[in-house]
């Protein structure tokens, strides 16, 4: 199996490589200054090459949103009810309206937004913190929850804190980072 794993994880790696610079290649050939964040708009609507690789694209996104949308459903259900059991009764209920929940705001999402690279770039900029920032606390609190009520005390004292020590940071990241134009 962690043979399995290491080869997908090296052709992807491959995979991935050559396109980059590929498209990196390409756009040295055309003499572009500035590389765009989506490499395909560097091709022109009627240019063969750039319809075949858009169509793969669509397809890869289209084929990919199933194996996204089940895991991200299942943490959704975790956080909120406690990843209750599927024997419950109302347990397929509420899973389909997970699921339509999450396909709504997927739907809302590529609606007012054409461009795949800002939905990539905003996806990965809200997976990102989500992963850092939320869901640890939620996985701290939840187990947390477990623990003697004698331990449970220093909880809010100690969150309070660590609030006041991140706000109290932010005046030296803008002093650190402010550039005058």
């Amino acid at each position: 199996m962690r043979s399995a794993i290491l080869a997908a994880m090296g052709l992807c790696m491959f995979i991935y490589t050559v396109v980059a610079f590929s498209g990196l290649r390409v756009a040295e050939l055309e003499g572009v200054g500035a590389i765009p964040g989506n490499v395909l708009d560097l091709f022109s609507s009627t240019d063969p090459l750039g319809l075949a690789m858009r169509v793969a694209i669509s397809v890869a996104v289209t084929l990919a949103f199933p194996m996204l949308c089940l895991p991200c459903r299942s943490t959704v259900d975790h956080l909120v009810f406690g990843g209750g059991a599927f024997a419950a009764s109302d347990a397929g209920a509420r899973h389909r309206v997970e699921a339509l929940f999450v396909v709504s705001i997927t739907l809302l999402l590529s609606t007012t937004e054409s461009d795949l690279s800002k939905v990539f770039g905003f996806t990965g900029a809200t997976a990102g913190a989500i992963i850092c920032y939320v869901l640890p606390v939620c996985l701290y609190l939840r187990l947390r929850c477990l623990r003697p009520a004698a331990e449970r005390r220093m909880t809010l004292p100690i969150a309070v804190l660590s609030c006041f020590l991140l706000l109290a940071m932010i005046p030296g990241v803008v002093l650190m980072t402010w550039q005058v134009v």
